[in-house]
């Protein structure tokens, strides 16, 4: 009994370990990813903290103008990113509760995620 206990615990926390990799490692391609999709990969520094893409939005550029440490145009340009993103995860999530997450990709480089009040037209149609 005591064998088949710790054989449980021994292959749970193994799972856990290896869900906790794998996450962490999609989360690390995902941020990659944007930051290619923006030329941003030169400031990858700058997101060594962030796990996954939905930190990015809330990351404050505020330090970077007030240092000196980045001129003010790479600043506007990540903060127009983050724009961008917070605009694409809202679509993606709107999309996922109205059961059309499969549209997804297709709206997103269609329209843009400048007209979300098309792809509610789209849901009715």
């Amino acid at each position: 009994m005591d064998r088949c206990i710790l054989t449980f615990l021994l292959s749970f926390c193994l799972w856990v370990l290896a869900w906790e990799l794998r996450w962490k490692n999609l989360g690390e391609k995902q941020i990659a990813e944007w930051l290619n999709a923006n030329n941003l990969l030169k400031y990858k520094i700058l997101f060594d903290d962030v796990q996954n893409l939905e930190e990015i939005p809330v990351l404050n550029t505020l330090p970077l103008r007030k240092g000196n440490s980045l001129e003010d145009s790479v600043v506007q340009k990540i903060e127009a990113a983050q724009r961008q993103l917070v605009k694409e995860l809202a679509l993606q999530e709107w999309l996922f509760s109205q059961g059309l997450a499969h549209y997804f990709h297709s709206v997103a480089k269609c329209l843009g995620c400048e007209v979300l009040h098309l792809a509610v037209w789209l849901k009715t149609q």
